[in-house]
């Protein structure tokens, strides 16, 4: 019995249907393919469109930018122009942000406006102070430069600060720019031998920041934080900063009644009091966030008892057992303490090897010498700066100091962490500086408060009387090499400083921006 091969359907018609099947797919695969080439077109054509936007967008911004600073310039002139705002339109406001003008006699806060355009994708281009930015996510890029202007040849920071008078929408087309009023007004504001600080809240903080880490360097930008909303601070010093005539005392304090020699007659004579100094906690977090983690930087717990002139950190806590020798031939060295300072025994000396090359220590948290000495083999109270916060407390429990303390704060909270009791001055609480059990001190402290148990030394000259005789009494003397002396609150080696400024122009200019 044999078996028949049959190929293909035995029935004509289901051949006739498989081809126009076939036929629908195939259509069904062209269209779907089409749609999708046509939606991916689509958005490609877009997202072109949206960038040509932009930049036809940012370009109108900066013309606009520079026409609103002729106006702020000329006064009376005003100026019309064409203006691209895209499809969408841009808007103005009168108060995104504020700009605080520090210095001598000088405390100004000024509310700065904004125009704003705002792209489909979410960027922003935004005119501010006269600088314009484009915002991305929390990216910013600087279109053009804000109307801030320094001169390192006259040491001169002007500062015209131009804003819109009122919030309107802006099209595109003709728009009509008008000097609607010049004030406060401030002229050449002489503040050599000053910092100026400048403190900057606004909703485009990122741009300044950048600003000024390209313009002035990023020395002087000191702190950026992101604030609740959609606003941060940028904290900006420039001017540098000298210590002349800090140490031209034993004691200065910042509190009026702000020095005690624990109900003893004798006292050190020559006391600053009242008198503010600039408080550095900013230099010394900066130093810190600097030196951690860099490979050229000295680690503490990797060094010997002898060292030289270069800079070491320490991340944590430094206690001094042994003796530790820096011997400065070659220029001055640095040792920065992201932590506390304690000098139990042994101590820390440093030899000049006859050179004026000085130890600068800075130190984030507080400083207790409890034994042991800290001092200089020349001699010279100048050999040895230590810098510490607004909140460090220094405690002198016997031992020896020789060199400057520096600490200032407008803000003591009357605790001092390390003293442990009986360091009390009246309304203020604790010292923040306290001597007690028979220290000797030789150089001058500038603190918020000083305590002494005692008194001793005639503080006017640390050779002519150390009051040996004086038992019982702590030797507390100043040294008259720091007559007039002013150092660098920075570290001269590797550190870039802000620039000086001797004469600071302020100006607010209120514009009308409209269209016609």
């Amino acid at each position: 019995m044999g078996f028949r091969r049959v190929d293909g359907p035995a029935d004509p018609s289901q051949r006739g249907q498989s081809a126009i099947l076939a036929l629908v797919l195939l259509i069904g695969m062209v269209a779907t393919i089409s749609v999708g080439i046509l939606l991916v077109a689509g958005d490609v054509m877009t997202s072109t469109e949206q960038q040509a936007e932009s930049e036809r967008v940012e370009q109108a911004f900066v013309e606009l930018s520079k026409q609103m600073a002729t106006v702020s310039k000329d006064g009376d002139a005003p100026k019309s122009m064409t203006f691209d705002a895209g499809q969408k339109g841009a808007v103005t406001r009168t108060a995104t942000g504020e700009i605080t003008i520090k210095a001598r006699n000088v405390n100004e806060t000024l509310t700065m406006g904004s125009i704003e355009y705002e792209g489909d994708d979410g960027s922003i281009v935004a005119y501010q102070a006269g600088g314009v930015w484009r915002e991305t996510g929390n990216q910013t890029r600087m279109i053009s430069q804000p109307s801030i202007a320094y001169s390192a040849e006259e040491q001169t920071l002007s500062l015209p600060v131009t804003t819109v008078s009122g919030e309107r929408e802006l099209s595109s087309g003709e728009v009509d720019i008008r000097h609607n009023g010049t004030d406060p007004v401030r002229n050449t504001t002489v503040v050599e031998d000053d910092t100026v600080t400048l403190e900057i809240t606004s909703k485009y903080y990122r741009g300044w920041e950048l600003y000024f880490e390209e313009e002035v360097g990023d020395a002087s930008v000191r702190n950026v934080t992101q604030l609740e909303g959609d606003k941060g601070y940028v904290k900006v010093e420039l001017g540098l900063r000298d210590l002349e005539g800090a140490f031209n005392t034993g004691v200065a304090v910042s509190e009026e009644d702000g020095y005690d020699v624990g109900g003893n007659p004798n006292s050190v004579d020559g006391v600053q009091s009242g008198t503010s100094y600039p408080e550095i906690g900013d230099v010394i977090r900066d130093l810190v966030e600097r030196h951690s983690g860099n490979n050229e930087t000295k680690n503490w717990s990797d060094v010997e008892t002898d060292l030289s002139s270069e800079t070491y950190y320490a991340d944590g806590d430094v206690t001094v057992d042994d003796e530790v020798e820096f011997t400065l031939t070659e220029g001055d060295a640095t040792l920065i303490i992201n932590g506390s300072l304690n000098v139990n025994s042994g101590g820390l000396s440093v030899d000049s090897n006859g050179t004026d090359n000085v130890l600068k220590i800075y130190t984030t948290e507080n400083v207790k010498i409890s034994g042991g000495e800290v001092a200089s083999d020349g001699g010279s109270a100048k050999n040895i700066q230590l810098y510490g916060t607004p909140d460090m407390s220094f405690f002198m429990g016997g031992g020896t100091f020789e060199g400057v303390v520096y600490a200032p704060s407008n803000d003591w909270d009357g605790t001092n962490e390390v003293a442990n009791g009986n360091c009390d001055v009246g309304s203020v609480g604790d010292a923040q500086a306290c001597l007690r059990s028979n220290p000797d001190f030789t150089g001058s402290i500038v603190t918020s408060s000083v305590y002494v148990q005692g008194g001793g030394g005639n503080g006017e000259d640390k050779d002519k009387d150390k009051n040996k005789d004086n038992k019982g009494n702590l030797n507390f003397n100043w040294d008259p090499e720091l007559k007039g002396y002013g150092p660098s609150v920075y570290p001269e080696e590797g550190y870039v400083l802000p620039p000086n400024i001797t004469h600071l122009n302020v100006a607010v200019h209120t514009l009308d921006v409209k269209n016609k």
